[in-house]
């Protein structure tokens, strides 16, 4: 059996339990569902049996992100691409991906690649860091973070996002900014995103080449950390599984890993060089904070 909702508002009331009860695997469902107030841009689907369910949900250009029971995923696939429901990213973990896309590419045909391999790292005991340089960001110096966010976008994320609605989206969220300055200006920044009933993430983690090496990400990072445990949030962050240089700062703060996550392309067309077929994995070299 299956049920696509009209509204994100009615996905998040139907599926409460599940999104309580898991509530790391299922975050983006519950932030993405609020900006839902119908589906002309997405869809959201629950598939079901006597078993166990499996959720399915897109907004945007965003990852469909998926959650629930394997066994289901045949089915998934077939109301998907009967409802002409579309989609080219999967966030998921990766066992659930592969048996999703073995059922969906029968169907649809296309192939797959994995565009991060990254882990969920969460914080439940901060360690003692000094955080002497950080401080918040201020209307002023709007410009000067919008700069180190496009840096971020194109060095770890390999996208090139517009300038403006850059800016704008650092002047909505200004408060959510912790910054670092190092010779007199602001090389290191990390914003809190994504902020629900008990999780809070710390995002786009960036610091200059030339200042790195100096501790600069780790006191950003902390300082956002201390204000989600004090706001009685559980801090959490994605980052890519082959970054040590990450992985190990995050873990000299506090974090501790919980789960893996990929996010994974999908191309409709017939495959082509260096993609690869259901099945095939093809690791993404970009990485998710540079510090």
């Amino acid at each position: 059996m299956f049920h696509f909702y009209p509204t994100g508002q009615s996905f998040l009331d139907d599926n409460a339990e599940i999104l309580t009860r898991s509530p790391l695997e299922t975050v983006f469902f519950e932030g993405n569902a609020k900006n839902m107030p119908d589906m002309r841009d997405g869809f959201a689907v629950k598939v079901w049996d006597g078993g166990g369910s499996l959720l399915a949900l897109r907004l945007k250009t965003w990852p469909m992100v998926l959650f629930g029971e394997p066994s289901l995923c045949g089915e998934l696939a077939a109301c998907l691409w009967e409802q002409k429901c579309t989609f080219t990213r999967v966030l998921t973990s990766l066992p659930l991906a592969e048996t999703f896309f073995t059922a969906y590419e029968a169907l649809a045909g296309g192939g797959h690649r994995i565009r991060h391999a990254m882990t969920v790292m969460c914080c439940r005991t901060l360690h003692d860091v000094p955080t002497d340089a950080v401080s918040a960001a201020t209307e002023a110096e709007v410009a000067e973070i919008t700069g180190l966010v496009l840096r971020f976008h194109a060095e770890a994320l390999g996208e090139i996002v517009e300038s403006t609605a850059a800016a704008d989206g650092v002047r909505r969220r200004l408060g959510n900014y912790a910054i670092a300055r190092w010779e007199g200006r602001i090389a290191a920044i990390a914003c809190r995103n994504r902020e629900m009933e008990r999780l809070c993430a710390v995002s786009g983690v960036y610091t200059l080449p030339e200042a790195r090496g100096h501790g600069l990400a780790r006191q950003v990072v902390t300082a956002l950390t201390r204000d989600i445990l004090q706001r009685g949030k559980l801090p959490y962050l994605f980052v890519e599984q082959k970054n040590p240089v990450s992985n190990h700062l995050h873990q000299s703060i506090g974090y501790t890993y919980e789960m893996p996550q990929y996010e994974i392309d999908y191309d409709a067309r017939p495959c082509r060089a260096g993609r690869t077929q259901s099945g095939g994995h093809e690791t993404a070299q970009n990485q998710r904070s540079q510090s």
